[in-house]
């Protein structure tokens, strides 16, 4: 039996236009759940003019005005757990993550399990597009606190089957000790940081980093990661294959490398919409192929925290030619560090 090449093909090769209509049909419904459940987002379309009937699909998302994450912040300072824009009841939701809601503000964002579930859809294409299978042991050295990121993904690795050791990003010389005497190879999740910080303990130690038996490295977090030479820098040390991870933790959207590593595949179609912008003029950019732009996100199925138009900051060039995995996603790469 062959192994499967992709973990939903029906949504990894989607032709761009039938996904774009089952967006456009889901982002009806969503907006006026949004609408009819989000004080925040309520008041939004008001001061634009706007309601649900405006919005027939994604060509008609530019009427609605961006959401910046400081907006977002701000709406939970009269002290509410959530704020403005909790839209499902308390007795649905069972997670909460905070996140940076700008300088010195703490942005609370709340989960329920149909929202986990979709993030760690999202999450298992990713991950198996870079390799990752059942009998895989991940080492994850995200961190565990308040963010959740090594939380949330940790799920994701579980979706695909793989075996998952919560390590977190401390104690290091005890992780180095740990894999040397494993009988095993093993797959590392984190920061390049936190790579690179192995790197140096190496070093001061007199350790061979190959003999730590990471023969591939799942790298996520900073902009730097798609630096060609710092990942060929890592990959030399260790003896491994490198692959880069995009995560938004907002709407738990992830990009990622397959195969051929030719950009990062977007993994959010059918649950979260991607568009492109000018970020000087804020106008919308075509899909073209070496497009330059922002990327901007909205949620289609988010029920306890739904976002509209997340302004992302990620300057990033796309690519819409074919690519050779199979998968019809568009794919793109940093160019923040071109600016």
């Amino acid at each position: 039996m062959s192994e499967r090449r992709f973990w939903n093909p029906e949504i990894e090769t989607m032709a761009p236009a039938a996904l774009r209509r089952l967006e456009s049909e889901r982002l009806v419904t969503h907006v006026d759940y949004v609408y009819r459940t989000s004080p925040f987002y309520r008041w939004v379309f008001d001061q634009a003019g706007l309601s649900p009937d405006h919005i027939k699909g994604v060509d008609d998302l530019e009427k609605v005005p961006f959401t910046e994450k400081t907006e977002l912040s701000r709406a939970q300072r009269d002290g509410a757990l959530i704020g403005l824009n909790q839209c499902a009841p308390f007795d649905q939701i069972v997670r909460i993550v905070g996140m940076e809601g700008g300088p010195g503000n703490l942005l609370r964002l709340c989960w329920t399990r149909r929202d986990i579930a979709d993030h760690n859809e999202m999450g298992a294409r990713a991950l198996w597009a870079m390799g990752c299978r059942p009998n895989d042991l991940i080492i994850n050295c995200a961190g565990y606190g308040l963010n959740g990121r090594g939380l949330m993904e940790h799920f994701s690795f579980e979706t695909i089957g793989a075996t998952v050791m919560p390590y977190g990003d401390g104690n290091s010389r005890g992780l180095m000790e740990m894999l040397t005497a494993m009988p095993r190879d093993v797959v590392f999740f984190g920061s390049p940081g936190y790579a690179n910080l192995l790197v140096g303990l190496a070093e001061d130690e007199g350790l061979d980093l190959s003999g730590l038996g990471i023969r591939r490295g799942l790298f996520l977090g900073q902009g730097g990661r798609q630096m060609p030479a710092d990942r060929s820098d890592l990959e030399d040390r260790f003896r491994m294959t490198a692959r880069d991870l995009y995560l938004l933790p907002e709407l738990g959207v992830h990009s990622a490398e397959c195969e051929a590593a030719q950009g990062l595949h977007f993994f959010g179609g059918g649950l979260v919409h991607a568009e492109l912008i000018d970020p000087k003029t804020e106008q919308s950019v075509d899909w073209s192929n070496g497009a330059r732009g922002e990327l901007v996100f909205s949620s289609l199925t988010r029920e306890a925290c739904p976002i509209l138009r997340l302004r992302s900051g990620q300057i990033v060039e796309v690519f819409t030619d074919p690519c050779s995995c199979g998968r019809t996603s568009f794919r793109f790469r940093s160019a923040a560090h071109e600016a």
